[in-house]
């Protein structure tokens, strides 16, 4: 059905968007470190995060509908392919977009006066790559990256993962769908007990904030990629299973 398929692709595409945003927003951090202002630039991300959510408002209530009309199953695990692909594209563009300093500076500067009407002076000029003398060491940036890839593989495959099942046990559908925050939970803790902290130390301590932004990007894109690689298989083992 033409219709169900249009809710799966809208769906897919206003999650990724939320992640995508989620996770480029880590840029602010950076610009708030290279400015002298780590803690604005922290508070700035988890605003732009929590707003971004808001794509995700919409759409679960889709999904949920889906699962109730009876949605097939293979048809619903279009959702996190289709969901890391567009991920996957969103943050490549973004590492291949040339003035992503100036952009960051001057979102910071928006968010800063306009949003959080805080009266804050902001200079143009600088850069949130060319204050960092300390390169990353090549053990810990494999640490950082080994983490965000489990974390964000958890956190994204955690959350779609009851729907799929639900969308294949469909008389315990409510019971999959509130298993949400157990299948997700391995990923929060990476993040918060891990991962988030460090990527603050090291924007602290003066690491090349490009090195970081490219690290937690790459690691990101790695996580929803094995999501990805893992449902078409799923869906191409279950397409040839029905012939």
């Amino acid at each position: 059905m033409p219709s169900e398929f249009l809710i799966i692709f809208g769906c897919s595409v206003l999650m990724s968007l939320n992640f995508a945003i989620e996770t480029i927003a880590y840029q602010l951090r950076c610009t708030g470190s290279a400015l002298g202002n780590s803690s604005l630039g922290y508070s700035l991300h988890v605003q732009v995060a929590t707003f971004a959510r808001t794509l995700n408002f919409i759409a679960l209530p889709l999904m949920g509908w889906l699962i109730d009309s009876g949605v097939k199953f293979e048809r619903f695990l279009l959702v996190p392919v289709i969901f890391s692909l567009i991920f996957s594209i969103l943050c490549v563009l973004y590492l291949m977009y040339p003035n992503k300093d100036a952009l960051s500076i001057s979102i910071f500067k928006f968010l800063v006066s306009r949003i959080s009407k805080i009266e804050l002076s902001v200079s143009g000029s600088h850069s949130t790559d060319n204050k960092q003398t300390t390169t990353i060491k090549l053990k810990d940036k494999r640490k950082l990256f080994n983490t965000g890839a489990v974390a964000s593989f958890f956190t994204i495959f955690g959350s779609l993962l009851p729907f799929i099942l639900a969308s294949y046990v469909h008389s315990y559908r409510a019971t999959m769908l509130q298993m949400a925050p157990v299948f997700t939970a391995i990923g929060t803790l990476l993040s918060v007990t891990y991962f988030d902290p460090r990527v603050s130390l090291m924007m602290r301590d003066g690491f090349y904030n490009i090195e970081i932004m490219r690290t937690i990007i790459i690691s990101r894109v790695a996580g929803v990629a094995c999501m990805g690689i893992i449902s078409l298989a799923w869906l191409i083992f279950i397409s040839m299973a029905n012939k």
